[in-house]
């Protein structure tokens, strides 16, 4: 179907649509995400009280995705428009034209299903606004359309030098997300999969079969100790797995948690904290990623300041609502969440730079000795 016709049948559905919340057609492209497409959209969301988008202006294309595109949009506004909280700037991600959708399908539905959950709390969630999330599963597209924060957050600019204030706004964010959906009843009740006994025993077939290419790759930098701390925790994964098979204490994680999926405010005082890139999360200890964070990804992580840091992170969970989880149950799963640090370099065999992650997460799993958890019921 030409470019001209796919981008009328929206417009022309989009009107049929009105006056129905939400507005559930998906865009085919950039060419139909026109001035009158987001005029619809803004005011079944609530945000456009009245008037109409005028103009949308392209200001700048991200590509360095795999398989998605992202377009910065500029947005104009007739004179006698009404806002409620509707942007000026947008970022719109779309499937590249060419990407196959069998390579993006599983992760493009959770990141859509999970944004879509993400539209009533979102004013209370350190997550980008979010405009419109849409997947059609018979078209295979989709597309996620956020408020461009590109003039007033910022991001670290090198991997080995991160700003304390940014990693006390990252435990901050982390925080305050897991707080909200700590122990959430939507949790493996549309939002995150509990694991069962059979997917524990085909991921820990999926590590195992892992480890004789991570132990190729890496032999000269790893000691016989090293080794064995590595095989005395795949060893003792089926009991020390056993608490993710129930919702108590768990919530909804990144899975990714590195300063690069978060942005920064410029003006602490103006905006906060946001995490973004979904395609990772799921129901586990919130410590999973905190320990993610300071134990791979933290550079100038210290014993000294480790400590600090989840003691900042268990005052921002009790802040923000978590009752009935103690210091001790906090520091504990924290360490159970080091020792599976392991785990993540065990996925990263064949990264260059793997070496560097290998190597914090044995430190990490040698200062907390780790080695005393592996066979803890609790």
């Amino acid at each position: 179907m030409p470019q001209h016709a796919r981008a009328k049948r929206t417009l022309l559905c989009l009107k049929r649509e009105k006056g129905r919340t939400p507005v559930n057609i998906v865009i085919g492209g950039l060419e139909e995400a026109t001035p009158d497409w987001l005029t619809i959209i803004l005011s079944q969301r609530g945000f456009l009280l009245k008037g109409k988008v005028q103009a949308l202006k392209v200001t700048r294309i991200h590509t360095e995705q795999a398989h998605s595109i992202g377009y910065f949009l500029a947005v104009e506004y007739t004179a006698n428009t009404v806002l409620e909280g509707a942007p000026t700037r947008l970022y719109l991600k779309l499937p590249k034209p060419d990407a196959d959708p069998q390579n993006f399908v599983k992760e493009a539905q959770r990141e859509i299903r999970l944004y879509q959950a993400f539209m009533s709390p979102q004013q209370v969630l350190p997550i980008i606004p979010c405009y419109d999330a849409i997947y059609d599963p018979h078209q295979q597209r989709y597309h996620l359309l956020l408020d461009d924060l590109s003039g007033t957050h910022e991001q670290p600019a090198w991997h080995l030098t991160i700003a304390e204030h940014h990693m006390a706004q990252t435990v901050e964010a982390l925080a305050a997300f897991h707080a909200y959906w700590w122990n959430h009843p939507q949790l493996n009740n549309g939002i995150g999969e509990l694991p069962t006994t059979t997917s524990l025993t085909q991921e820990l077939a999926r590590l195992q079969g892992l480890y004789p290419r991570f132990l190729e790759n890496w032999k000269d930098q790893l000691s016989s100790d090293d080794q064995g701390i590595y095989e005395c925790l795949l060893d003792a994964l089926p009991a020390f797995w056993e608490r993710r098979k129930t919702l108590q204490g768990q919530t909804l994680i990144h899975g990714d948690a590195h300063f690069w999926n978060f942005l920064y405010p410029v003006d602490p005082q103006k905006h906060r904290t946001y995490l973004l890139d979904w395609q990772t999360y799921r129901i586990s200890s919130g410590t999973d990623d905190l320990a993610y964070t300071i134990i791979l990804r933290y550079p100038h992580r210290t014993k000294a300041n480790e400590l600090g840091w989840v003691k900042c992170y268990h005052e921002g969970l009790l802040r923000h609502g978590v009752t009935g989880y103690s210091w001790e149950q906090c520091w504990h799963e924290y360490r159970r969440s080091t020792a599976e640090q392991l785990l993540v370099t065990l996925n990263w065999a064949g990264w260059a730079s793997n070496g560097r992650y290998i190597q914090r997460a044995l430190t990490g799993f040698r200062d907390l000795a780790c080695n005393e958890l592996l066979h803890s019921a609790w």
